[in-house]
């Protein structure tokens, strides 16, 4: 057929036009991205909502299963705003009749009639029976192998004909256009009345509601006419509907000489009556299937039961009901087979049994789904299909108050709306009003479906549902957001589940959800995380218990629980293997030994496809299918086959991964047995790689360089992993050219230059990384080694790096002889630290901040060594001892200024900067030159590193004036500039601390929950103390407060003072500490043990000059006074009177603070003042101090201080003003993320519980 009219898109070259039917047209193209020709079917009337559904649901109900006797379907996508699906081209078919008899069907007997046709009569035709039964037997166990595979895949076909099975000229039956097909769950009313009278069952014409058993009775009318040669039935229509519901033909008398098996099958899949007819089991038993060559071998991954799940459970009916107020999303992750899909389920069942109007609109994600806003489309696919039913039930008035206005623009993006008749009618009206700027427009669409939803969830519960998010687009993540995005988001949940796997690699998870890596923030929306991780012992036990068909012994159970690791569907496998082979151990692993018979029970070509995703490490298809010599729409209808089985996964990034990674290391001890075939798959990935990268494409020389190692080649292997570890770290990825260089360190031949190359680089690369220790560990040893100049240049590195790490004593020992012979030695004590730093800053006030601008090549070395010495001793010491650290980055600014060298100077400048914020409101005027100067500096150079720096302290400097909220934000932004820089991962754990910190004073807990546990395991897993003990100490043990978990917050404190205790001076690890441990005694309603907990440090604090820091100075007093009130309170006579004198002059201490701090250090002491008050009895005086404090703290944006000072008041004023005032202050703390309200205002509050 001619097809040059017609456009595809630039990525098929259509051949030939195949056929086209009610909505849609087939063609035979060439696909230029796989180099092959598929299938490519098109809808033609994309204009018809229906026929759009129709279309969607053909692909998206069949996407999943995948059987050698299904057409495969490929990918989904719109080209020119008409939908389109490639898939398998079954080449050279016969259609069922004329391959099982051999021959051609007369023409008029090819043809069928469609129920639509109701004029039209079905003639007698005389057609010629098959003889050839075995030719019969082998086609019909095909199809019905590859029905049982559909219906096991939840799905019904309902158009089952000969023409819609095809057998190639191998005897390859396939099974195909599956326009009509539906989920079995779905309502399919609407669309019953469509299929092939001749071949339908009389339940589907007359009811429109089709069922398994209806498609075996289309088999049963096929399997007639080729045994007996004639017509089921003839006639009109009446007289057809008529004879379905007569009883079969006796089974003999069919096609007597046939085998027996055969006329009895065809008489019961005949039966007028459903439930009459056998049942898909029973048809692949009378037909001779074994139990693999089903559908339970290759269907969907079985739903499991949610056993051992009430916590998460749990979460989610509270995530429900928090929604009914606003919307949340609740994000539930885990790896593959954690039983992710089967919770959401089992707490959508149980949802539906208690809200009688609730609306459940589930949707799911398709790696090869490419159509736009492919997260959402689904779902506006089934509210449409939710509307209609309300149109339908109650008349289009009825949606009068749920479509909005302006929803023409929301029928642009989703068509299939456009079949609610409401909104068909509002969208008419809508196109007198159009837009142009596409920005505009989609901005309309997005807010339409936000209000329809809003409006829609006036009346009912609304739940979305959308699974394998991880596959989903930004634009749907960007659609979701601005459906649930605050304020006034509408009160619906919406659940999304995605494999943990792939959280990283996942733009869609990181536009709805933020970035693990904190490049992208988390959207203003409600995200509730849930993790579904291994089962517990006992649970394991129950799933197994329900799971197995006989009782076990528990150490069989156990066995299974041990090599399963918990991991639910390794749990459904084992119960699987134990009853069809029973389980005993055999001295070697028993799962290994299923999953060998399972691949050995494979054709060789899908092994082959296993054995390269195993080997390969996450390849393309592209990768797999030129190594396995396949067609790519071969290799994706294994890969569809190898899902379907638990073996092999298609990741967010379209890369082919095994479905567990035990399943990598049995499959590697499998190929381990033959050590040449592995090589052998080595060799054939390198060929491929090796003709890619020749071919133009971009190839990971590290990934090629693993192969060219396991195959032998070394040489080649090495000078890769070298070029493959410097490209990652100019590309700043740290972590994997440390990992690279070791590989390469670990390879020989390898000479002395080589080595101590790679040992050098990998050691920045560690550093760079955030591995302070290692990194400084290597250096010290490349010192050893080096010559004096280069020597010196090493030991700074590792001084630098121990210090940042938090091993601040053992850095400065590293360094000791070089601070000695630049005569730059430590001051030995505070005093002596704060006279050198009042004549250091002398100094520079005399010199001035003018240089002469040098070239890097012409800088003095000695003197840029001198300014990297004192950077190096400045910056370690910056957050544990800040009086030294001032002094010597007060001679790091002249240092600098002496260089010449604007990078230096730039540098300097903005620490100096930061370190205004310790003087307090002097600091301020001097503040703002020095940042000018080096924000200059920085956008002359285009310097994206001093930028940051810049942003960083301006950062430091808020926080340190007690601009908190300005803070937080200023340190997100340093944060993000820095994180693309080189040699900056200080500079980030920095920013990253003090915006958490800020985050603590303003009360924002909720966030702090979310970003605090990742870094803290971060800061862990690198080794960094200083960052590590310094999250733990100061915002988790507020965290662990905040959720009543007293004994946590303890032994966090404890467990990081542990980690410090190396540090043997009074560092600011240690003041946050004793701040700490006095608010965890004054949670816990000891306040004795907080003010000695105070006291046994405060005469080091004094003696350490920590308290001329304005800051440290108010936060200290307060902490004090806090501690003062609260034994106040529960102290009598003599000693309550000494505790309120000593108060009053805490908190006027506090009030006099030098600073910027004004409205802050006013709240503080107010909030003091009110506590004394209510301890002696002015409760009139107490209630209006807290007014005052609390409007302090709201000024100064410390909420929740302001949320404690009104839940005070209001338990204090009593009556229904009280009860109000205080329902409200908790109502918002709790929004924050405070469990016990009542004892967190009386920490930051005291004075007020009885």
């Amino acid at each position: 057929m001619r097809t040059a009219c017609v456009d595809l898109g630039p990525r098929y070259e259509p051949r030939e036009r195949l056929g086209e039917g009610g909505f849609g047209e087939v063609f035979r193209v060439f696909d230029r991205e796989w180099r092959e020709e598929v299938a490519l079917k098109r809808l033609t009337r994309f204009h018809e909502p229906a026929a759009l559904e129709r279309f969607l649901n053909e692909y998206r109900s069949l996407v999943d299963v995948e059987h050698p006797n299904l057409v495969a379907l490929y990918q989904l996508a719109a080209y020119d705003r008409r939908p389109y699906f490639t898939m398998e081209l079954v080449r050279d078919g016969s259609n069922f009749d004329a391959y099982v008899r051999g021959d051609a069907l007369p023409a008029r007997a090819a043809e069928d009639v469609p129920l639509g046709d109701t004029t039209e009569s079905i003639e007698k035709q005389r057609l010629r029976p098959t003889r050839d039964y075995s030719r019969l037997e082998r086609t019909l166990r095909q199809l019905v192998a590859g029905i049982c595979a559909l219906h096991a895949g939840g799905t019904v076909h309902r158009d089952i004909k000969p023409a819609n099975v095809l057998v190639t000229p191998a005897g390859r039956v396939v099974v195909l256009d599956f326009g009509l097909a539906a989920e079995q769950s779905a309502d399919i009313s609407r669309t019953g009345g469509h299929g092939t009278l001749r071949y339908m069952a009389y339940e589907q014409v007359e009811s429109g509601r089709p069922n398994p058993a209806s498609d075996w009775y289309s088999v049963g009318v096929m399997l007639y006419e080729v045994l007996s040669g004639e017509r089921l039935c003839e006639g009109s229509l009446q007289q057809v509907l008529l004879a379905k519901l007569r009883p079969p033909p006796d089974a003999a008398s069919i096609a007597p000489d046939a085998p027996g098996y055969l006329t009895e099958l065809c008489s019961a899949l005949l039966q007028p009556r459903p439930e009459d007819r056998p049942s898909d089991a029973a048809i692949a038993r009378a037909v001779g299937l074994d139990r693999d060559d089903g559908a339970a071998a290759i269907g969907r991954v079985p739903k499991l039961a949610p056993i051992g799940r009430a916590a998460q459970l749990f979460q989610l009916d509270e995530a429900f009901e928090r929604s009914k107020s606003g919307g949340v999303v609740v994000a539930v992750d885990g790896e593959g087979g954690a039983g992710k899909t089967t919770l959401v389920s089992s707490f959508v069942d149980t949802l539906r049994e208690r809200e009688p109007r609730l609306v459940v609109v589930p949707s799911r994600c398709h790696p090869q789904d490419n159509t736009p806003f492919k997260a959402v489309d689904a779902l506006v696919v089934a509210l449409s299909r939710r509307l209609r039913e309300m149109e339908s039930r109650d008349g289009t008035a009825s949606l009068d108050n749920i479509i909005p206005e302006d929803v023409y623009p929301l029928t642009h993006l989703f068509p299939v709306l456009l079949g609610v008749k409401a909104i068909e009618f509002a969208a008419r009206r809508g196109e007198a009003r159009p837009v142009k700027d596409p920005q505009e427009r989609r901005q309309r669409a997005f807010a339409a479906l936000r209000e329809m939803v809003w409006r829609a969830a006036q009346y009912r519960s609304v739940v979305l549902f959308v699974d394998d998010l991880q596959w989903g687009d930004v634009d749907s993540a960007r659609l979701l957001v601005e459906l649930l995005r605050a304020p006034e988001a509408p009160p619906i949940l919406l659940v999304v589940c995605f494999r943990s796997e792939d959280r990283t690699r996942s733009r869609c998870l990181d536009a709805l959800l933020g970035s693990v890596d904190g490049s992208m923030p988390q959207p203003p929306v409600e995200v509730v995380r849930v993790t579904c991780g291994p089962l517990g012992h006992r649970e394991a036990h129950q799933l197994l218990r329900r799971r197995m068909r006989c009782e076990v012994d528990s150490d069989v159970l156990d066995a299974i629980t041990r090599e399963s690791g918990g991991n639910p569907f390794w749990l459904v496998e084992l119960a699987r293997l134990h009853d069809d082979e029973g389980y005993e151990r055999r001295g070697g692993d028993v799962l290994a030994g299923a999953i060998r018979r399972r691949l050995e029970g494979l054709p060789s070509s899908a092994r082959a496809v296993v054995e390269l995703v195993c080997v390969a490490l996450r390849p393309t298809y592209d990768v797999v299918a030129n190594a396995a010599k396949l067609a790519q729409a071969d290799v994706r209808r294994f890969v569809k086959r190898l899902a379907g089985m638990g073996i092999v996964y298609v990741a967010a990034d379209e890369r082919l991964d095994l479905y567990h990674q035990r399943l990598r290391e049995y499959v590697l001890g499998i190929l381990a047995e033959q050590p040449e075939r592995l090589v052998e798959r080595h060799r054939t990935i390198v060929e491929v790689l090796e003709q890619a990268q020749s071919n133009g494409e971009d190839v990971d020389d590290g990934e090629l360089a693993h192969h060219y190692a396991e195959a032998g080649l070394h040489e080649a292997a090495g000078r890769l992993l070298l070029r493959a570890a410097d490209d990652a770290a100019r590309a700043l990825a740290f972590d994997q050219a440390a990992e690279l260089y070791a590989q390469r360190l670990r390879m020989a031949p390898l000479s002395a230059d080589e080595c101590r190359h790679c040992l050098e680089q990998r050691a920045h690369a560690l550093a760079n990384g955030g591995h302070g220790v290692a990194a400084a560990e290597i250096f010290a040893e490349l010192a050893e080694q080096a010559e004096p100049r280069e020597a010196r240049e090493l030991l700074r590195l590792a001084a630098e790096q121990w210090m940042r790490a938090g091993h601040v004593e053992r850095g400065l020992a590293a360094l000791d002889g070089q601070l000695r012979a630049a005569d730059l030695r430590l001051p030995p004590t505070p005093w002596r630290a704060l006279l050198s730093l009042l004549v250091n800053r002398v100094r520079l006030w005399g010199r001035g901040l003018s240089y002469s601008r040098r070239q890097p090549e012409h800088v003095d070395p000695e003197r840029a060594w001198r300014a990297d010495l004192l950077w190096s001793v400045s910056n370690g010491l910056a957050m544990a001892d800040v009086l030294r650290a001032s002094d010597y980055q007060t001679r790091g600014v002249i240092a600098a200024l002496e260089t010449g060298d604007p990078y230096r100077i730039g540098r300097a400048l903005a620490f100096e900067a930061g370190f205004m914020g310790t003087r307090g409101i002097n600091g301020e005027r001097r503040f703002a030159r020095l940042i000018a100067q080096a924000q200059s500096i920085a956008e002359e150079r285009g310097d994206e590193h001093l930028r940051g720096l810049t942003v960083l302290a301006r950062g430091i400097n808020a926080y340190l004036s007690a601009r908190f909220a300005v803070a937080a934000r200023l340190n997100g932004e340093a944060e993000q500039l820095l994180r693309g820089c080189e040699d900056a991962s200080w500079e980030v754990s920095t920013s990253q601390l003090f915006a958490l910190q800020a985050l603590v004073h303003i009360g924002r807990l909720d966030e702090l929950a979310e970003r605090l546990p990742p870094l803290v395991r971060e800061a862990c897993a690198r080794g960094n103390v200083y960052l590590a003990s310094s999250l733990r100490v100061a915002p988790t043990q507020v965290l662990y407060l905040a959720r009543d978990d007293i004994d946590e917050a303890r032994a966090q404190v404890e467990a990081a003072m542990e980690d410090w205790r190396p540090n043997s001076g009074f560092y600011l690890m240690n003041y946050w500490a004793m701040a700490a441990r006095a608010q965890t005694e004054l949670y816990a309603g000891d306040p004795v043990a907080a003010l000695e907990a105070v006291l046994a440090s405060w005469s080091q604090l004094e003696y350490s000059q920590w308290l001329r820091l304005p800051l440290v100075r108010a936060l200290s007093l307060h902490t004090r006074a806090r501690c003062v009130v609260a034994v106040a309170k529960v102290s009598r006579g003599a000693r309550r009177s000494e505790l309120l004198e000593e108060g009053v002059k805490l908190a006027a201490q506090i009030a006099r603070t030098r600073g910027t701090y004004g409205a802050w250090a006013r709240a503080m002491a107010k909030s003091v003042e009110a506590g004394l008050c209510r301890v002696d009895g002015d409760d009139e005086l107490a209630s209006r101090l807290l007014v005052e404090a609390a409007a302090q703290f709201d000024v100064s944006e410390i909420g929740l201080y302001a949320l404690a000072c009104r839940l005070q008041r209001g338990a204090l004023i009593g009556g229904s003003e009280g009860d109000e005032l205080k329902q409200a202050a908790a109502t918002r703390m709790q929004q924050m993320g405070v469990s016990n309200v009542e004892r967190m205002a009386a920490v930051l509050v005291p004075g007020f519980a009885e």
